[in-house]
């Protein structure tokens, strides 16, 4: 009976201790996440062309196009760049659907680190005190 005992006391222990570090490496990544959150346009590094100005995103986009057909078997080709209203409605989707998609992403890095954190948590807690209720009794 005692080998089991020392048994489980071994696996609570060990549990408890991974549950700590588990908590400690996801502990960072909540935080970061909590400050992602509060300015999503600079959430995840160095802010893109789009977040910088119109006039960047409209420079990289015809470079971008005329690169496109540099490289396309019509080399030589005359590059047609949109009209200014088409290239601003390019530009705003564009913007939209880069902030929507940073959105997610930092929404997911939140709620990834938060159960990360409150599992190592809750497993923690119940591990430590199934060792308390487990350990051997001393004699009086």
């Amino acid at each position: 009976m005692a080998k089991g005992n020392i048994m489980a006391q071994i696996y609570g222990y060990i549990v408890c201790l991974v549950t700590i570090l588990v908590f400690l490496f996801g502990l960072p990544g909540l935080v970061k996440a909590i400050i992602n959150i509060s300015d999503i346009d600079y959430a995840c590094g160095a802010p893109s062309v789009l977040t910088e100005s119109y006039e960047k995103w409209r420079v990289e986009f015809v470079n971008n196009l005329r690169d496109k057909y540099d490289h396309d078997e019509e080399k030589g080709r005359i590059v047609e760049v949109p009209k200014e209203s088409e290239l601003k409605k390019i530009y705003e989707s564009e913007k939209i659907n880069s902030r929507r998609y940073f959105k997610v992403r930092v929404i997911q890095d939140l709620i990834e680190n938060i159960l990360l954190v409150f599992v190592s948590l809750a497993l923690f807690l119940f591990h430590w005190k199934w060792l308390r209720n487990h350990a051997p009794k001393k004699a009086k």
